[in-house]
């Protein structure tokens, strides 16, 4: 919701200037890699039992209502429909709508299945926690991306580079599962990366795009990521019964690949 917001919130007939898109992008963004890294730190301090885990996450539900609330009013006025099919801007942009779909699937595959992963290699709870609060504050590096991005005309290979580092960091994991800081240190740059895919493929796909074309594209962009979170929980879990623990690397490499 907060993607579609950042860009039709600037999105009229006549153009959108990327800078404004990026700058916008970067801060829900932020928020969100702020409450990933929140999360399991919450998590490692409290523990899994009793109800307070529960409430404290109900309460963070509830509190997400607020500028849901606030927002209520806002909407972009478009004088123009789109030129074209839904499905076909998905395809219009393809370095764009991959990008988001991979980012999607590592987010919700990788977070959600990590403590499975961590727990099997060896690590305690509170370790596996601490890992994903690593994970989470990498996520905030897609800030300065989001920057680099701004001053390139051409932001694939940045995403190619992104996607490259991505490959090599799940195929690491289990090297260095059992060595916790080593882990911590690939996490934290590794979660930069995962995390400026969406970013630099917002600002990619706002480069390319106008008006109600861009519209468009962004509720497209953000469907790509609507699938990548549900097939990445899939093809992981699926990964590891196949193949065993390591599957969980091997799957995240896939989706990068």
């Amino acid at each position: 919701m907060a993607s579609n917001y950042n860009l039709d919130d600037h999105t009229s007939p006549h153009g959108a200037h990327t800078r404004r898109i990026v700058e916008r992008s970067d801060g829900p963004a932020t928020v969100l890699a702020i409450g990933f890294a929140m999360g399991p730190l919450i998590f490692s301090a409290i523990g899994s039992e009793g109800i307070l885990p529960f409430l404290i996450g109900a309460a963070a539900i509830m509190l997400a209502f607020v500028p849901i609330y606030i927002a209520r009013d806002e909407s972009p006025v478009l004088d123009e429909k789109p030129q074209k099919h839904f499905l076909r801007y998905v395809y219009l942009v393809p370095t764009a709508t991959a990008a988001v779909f991979v980012f999607g699937a590592v987010e919700a595959g990788g977070l959600s299945l990590f403590p499975v992963y961590a727990n099997r290699s060896g690590l305690n709870e509170s370790h596996a926690a601490l890992l994903l609060t690593v994970m989470g504050i990498g996520n905030m590096f897609q800030i300065p991306f989001g920057m680099i991005s701004d001053k390139l005309k051409d932001r694939r290979p940045m995403l190619f580079m992104m996607a490259l580092a991505g490959l090599a960091g799940a195929l690491a994991l289990p090297f260095l599962v059992e060595h916790w800081w080593l882990m911590a240190g690939l996490l934290l740059v590794w979660g930069g990366c995962v995390s400026g895919l969406y970013t630099v493929g917002l600002a990619h796909l706002g480069s390319r795009l106008t008006g109600s074309d861009l519209a468009a594209a962004n509720a497209a962009f953000v469907f790509c990521y609507a699938v990548g979170t549900v097939a990445g929980p899939q093809a992981i879990g699926a990964a590891i019964d196949i193949t065993g623990n390591d599957g969980f690397a091997y799957a995240l490499a896939g989706f990068f690949g």
